[in-house]
């Protein structure tokens, strides 16, 4: 397969020629680079630039981008694909195929990175003071900038030692103006280093030790860097240095990935840096020095934020394939279809594919870790035309949340804790995976609960089915999954049954423990907004107390709302965006009903016969 030349371009459309010793790619034609170039450019996306500069300067993830992540798209796009005899012969099982792994996927992880270091920390990992903190989004930044850039090899070898490429990488002299960048201007990073270097001194130089810390970027793979390993900091400096002393092409011809054992250690290449390799590399995993054993607290920690960074990816309709191909799932067989487009967009062709993975990534809508240290995973359907296709799609989708769950629980299972920082306030094995019901099929989560506990017995009892809250407003759903629950039960759950049921609601069918399963409390400041006039109707709330305020359109007068009375139903039943602003006029605590929840079990209206008594103070 020809694929793009790795030398940094002058423009979007154009690619240096011949700048490829480092790294053995090899040129293709101009022409077909610009073509796809042009058409990868079209599909982009950006993250926030301004928060990703303060940590990880632009200039640096410009170089690396378009030298290691732009031929990574366009070496797989159609104009490639059409003269590739592996693909032509088994188009489904091909990486093009596979989820994107291009400049979209990496600006996806750094954005993904960013959010999931913040909410794990202090919760699923040890809090940690500003300026360490800091360091760690600023290091997980760098080395999810190098996580995937070997997927340029599409072959299987090259897929299986993709994350031993990025270790290399590191330490060629295709990197040399990268290291120079990051030592020059400074930066979260290399001040790190440099304070450590300071209190106490690394056994190689500082350079070297910045190309150590970002050859870490190997062990985003759970494969080549096992839990296991990356928990023990003496097998981990073994893996490391087998990885990057080792011939690349040595790794191919293995068949396997190198190990953290103990035991004869080959030196083969990248021993230039040092004196003595077998004595100083990566020697600051194993130093008993405070500061460096800090160090490596904080950027083992990193490594675990990108690992479940890169499981939480975008998938499906939000993300395209390799090659820049839309992937949908298909109502009428539950199966994966892509749409096959040239650079020029002048053709399409449908592809369907019965791979069972194809199928369930094209339907997770979104996978995250929540606030409350939950895996919350929310799907784009569940209604299918007939029961064979739903089966096919519950067992598909149930297949990816299982390697998305073997993914992201794990992770967090540290075998150790740094001693001067506190215990997380979650431990990773109260983590529960949580299905949303999709809107047209709520069962469907049922479904594949059932089959995921099938895959993964040990996941009985932490497995739960919850209401769909992804299509709610950003604000409505962050403020959701910051709120506590309420337990079935609970004395609060008798109080807002009673306060509900004193104020107008009919309770007294209402299922006690089913209705209160996704149920939460939040508390408001004055002059919060609850609600926003044409937000999605996602959620029923009601306030403890007086304090919110309905400011409705059409030039309808502002209403104060009294306290347990439900605000958003009837947008939540008929399913139409909310008519009116919601604000706290002072602090007040509110339930959030999620809708999908209330029109299932909260949603009990009186019947005409049943009014005269109900308007006269008797209950039915």
């Amino acid at each position: 397969m020809c694929l793009v030349g790795r030398g940094v371009s002058t423009s979007h459309t154009e690619i240096a020629p011949n700048r490829v010793q480092a790294t053995g790619i090899v040129d293709w034609p101009t022409s077909r680079a610009h073509e796809a170039l042009v058409y990868i450019e079209s599909m982009r996306s950006q993250p926030d630039s301004a928060t990703l500069d303060g940590l990880l300067d632009a200039e640096v993830r410009r170089l690396i981008e378009r030298r290691f992540w732009e031929p990574v798209e366009a070496s797989a796009c159609i104009e490639v694909l059409r003269h590739d005899e592996i693909f032509l012969s088994n188009p489904t099982a091909h990486p093009s195929m596979f989820a994107d792994h291009g400049v979209v996927h990496v600006r996806d992880i750094a954005a993904s990175f960013i959010e999931l270091g913040s909410t794990v920390n202090g919760r699923l990992l040890a809090a940690r003071p500003a300026d360490r903190q800091t360091f760690l989004l600023a290091y997980g930044l760098l080395i999810t900038y190098l996580h995937d850039t070997g997927m340029f090899d599409q072959t299987r070898a090259g897929r299986r030692v993709h994350a031993l490429f990025g270790a290399q990488l590191a330490f060629s002299t295709a990197m040399d103006d990268v290291i120079d960048l990051l030592v020059e201007g400074s930066g979260p990073v290399v001040d790190r280093l440099r304070k450590v270097e300071a209190d106490s001194p690394f056994v190689a130089p500082l350079d070297v030790v910045l190309r150590e810390v970002m050859s870490l970027t190997a062990a985003h793979s759970k494969s080549t860097v096992p839990a296991a390993v990356l928990n023990d900091r003496a097998g981990l400096r073994r893996l490391m240095m087998r990885s990057v002393f080792t011939d690349l092409e040595a790794h191919k011809a293995s068949g396997h990935t190198p190990d953290g054992a103990v035991g004869p250690i080959e030196l083969s290449v990248n021993l230039d840096r040092y004196d003595d390799p077998m004595s100083e590399a990566f020697a600051w995993l194993v130093s008993g020095d405070v500061e460096h054993q800090r160090l490596v607290d904080d950027v083992i920690d990193a490594v675990r934020v990108l690992r479940a960074a890169d499981a939480l990816r975008q998938r499906g309709t939000s993300l395209r394939t390799a090659a820049g191909y839309e992937m949908f799932i298909a109502a009428a067989t539950g199966s994966a279809v892509y749409a096959l487009r040239n650079a020029a967009n002048t053709e399409l062709v449908l592809m369907r594919s019965d791979d069972e993975k194809s199928s369930g990534e094209a339907n997770v809508r979104v996978a995250a870790v929540t606030q409350n240290g939950h895996l919350r995973i929310s799907f784009h359907r569940g209604g299918f035309t007939d029961a064979g296709a739903c089966e096919r799609a519950a067992h598909a989708t149930a297949v990816v949340v299982g390697d998305i769950q073997a993914d992201v629980l794990p992770t967090f299972s540290a075998a150790r804790h740094a001693t001067d920082l506190p215990l997380p306030t979650r431990r990773a094995t109260d983590m529960v995976v949580q299905l949303e019901r999709p809107a047209d099929r709520p069962a469907f989560a049922d479904d594949v609960a059932a089959h995921l506990i099938s895959m993964y017995p040990d996941l009985r009892g932490r497995v739960a089915v919850v209401a769909d809250v992804e299509g709610a407003a950003p604000t409505e759903r962050e403020r959701y999954h910051r709120s506590l629950p309420v337990a079935p039960g609970s004395a609060r759950a008798d109080e807002i049954i009673a306060g509900l049921g004193a104020h107008g609601l009919r309770v007294g069918a209402v299922d006690p423990v089913a209705a209160f399963e996704d149920v939460r409390v939040a508390k408001l400041e004055a002059g919060e907004v609850l609600a926003a006039a044409g937000s999605p109707s996602a959620f029923v709330y009601a306030a403890t107390a007086p304090g919110l305020v309905v400011r409705p359109l059409g030039g309808y007068a502002t209403q104060p709302v009294g306290a347990w009375v439900p605000i958003g139903v009837t947008g939540v039943i008929r399913r139409a965006g909310r008519n009116s602003d919601v604000v706290a006029e002072q602090a007040v605590e509110v339930v959030l009903v999620p809708g999908e929840l209330y029109t299932r079990e909260w949603f009990r209206p009186y019947e005409p016969l049943e009014i005269a008594d109900v308007l006269r103070g008797k209950q039915p």
